[in-house]
């Protein structure tokens, strides 16, 4: 298999991928926040695709599902660039993904918050799956 990105993956290839063991997938839930003068505020998005790549990887037979780049970030809406979604929301987007992968045929969905302020939101959602 060339990658383990679905993104760079057609349809079929998904589909067969699963169909021979990949029964996992990673999903990493980042933020576009301000983290200072210095860095872009893709950082939290971009550590946790990393991160989420080296874990499938580590798993074995597991593929890397799209990052999720927005999250709760109310509290940095004062900097520019700065794009917050409620809780609610993050919620829903993340329990959408749960029915979306299983329909494909993912046995167990791994997420991986690179964001504190995701880390209650991504419990909620998974609570209740």
């Amino acid at each position: 298999m060339k990658t383990i990105r679905m993104e760079e993956m057609n349809w079929p290839d998904i589909r067969s991928a699963i169909e021979g063991g990949f029964a996992t997938v990673v999903v990493a839930v980042g933020s576009t926040e301000q983290h200072g003068p210095h860095l872009p505020t893709m950082t939290d998005t971009r550590i946790g695709d990393a991160v989420a790549e080296r874990v499938a990887r580590k798993l074995g037979n597991a593929l890397l599902a799209r990052t999720v780049s927005v999250g709760v970030s109310e509290h940095h809406l004062a900097f520019g660039g700065t794009v917050s979604i409620q809780p609610d929301t993050l919620r829903l987007v993340l329990r959408d993904y749960i029915d979306s992968l299983a329909r494909c045929g993912f046995r167990r969905i791994v997420f991986l918050p690179s964001h504190g302020g995701n880390f209650s939101t991504v419990q909620q959602a998974i609570d209740g799956a």
